[in-house]
């Protein structure tokens, strides 16, 4: 019995890792259909650098994109600061809208966690003696942008205990640069934006 059980045991141990390696073969031809949002960065036409129209530098960003799905495909298009869109393609789509000219990267999505929680703190707008009650707290001031990576669900932008905005940041717009290093429109901080 003894020596029927060593074949038989390495009949079962072969036949496990060909199963095993079978189930992953299918599993890497499984990835390759797998689609994925990535953030495609692209140069444009030396044609044509600016395009009329949204619409036209839309249509020029599906042109990247497999022709039977492209509109379902774009996730969103850049117009602004960068000259690219989101697209969900499959690693094999990615790789032909590569070989396309004018291509220049493409970067996974990704979700990044927040690094700190306690902002107020970390920009030095501590309630005693620094700059947020020297400036009366913000009030009048509305915060224009906001990075699309936050989520606006979060209790910190509910605005339950504001006062609604003020008259003059209705209809106008008034743009400022916020930084966190020092210059001569903020006087009296530190580098690190803190009160001296």
């Amino acid at each position: 019995m003894e020596t029927l059980a060593i074949p038989i045991f390495l009949f079962l141990l072969l036949s496990n890792s060909y199963s095993l390696r079978a189930a992953n073969a299918a599993g890497d031809d499984g990835d390759r259909d797998r689609l994925a949002t990535y953030i495609v960065h692209v140069q444009p036409p030396k044609s044509a650098p600016a395009f009329a129209t949204v619409d036209e530098q839309k249509s020029w960003y599906k042109s990247f994109l497999p022709s039977d799905s492209a509109d379902d495909r774009l996730v969103h298009a850049y117009t602004t600061v960068v000259t690219g869109f989101a697209a969900r393609l499959t690693p094999k789509e990615l790789d032909d809208a590569s070989k396309m000219p004018g291509f220049v990267a493409a970067y996974p999505d990704q979700l990044y966690s927040l690094q700190t929680t306690h902002t107020p703190d970390f920009l030095g707008l501590t309630l005693a003696g620094g700059v947020w009650n020297v400036s009366d707290f913000g009030k009048g001031i509305i915060i224009g942008v906001l990075d699309t990576g936050v989520f606006p669900d979060h209790p910190s932008f509910s605005g339950d205990a504001m006062p609604p905005p003020p008259r003059s940041g209705r209809g106008g717009a008034s743009s400022m640069l916020a930084s966190a290093t020092t210059s001569s429109s903020a006087p009296g901080l530190s580098s690190a934006g803190r009160m001296r």
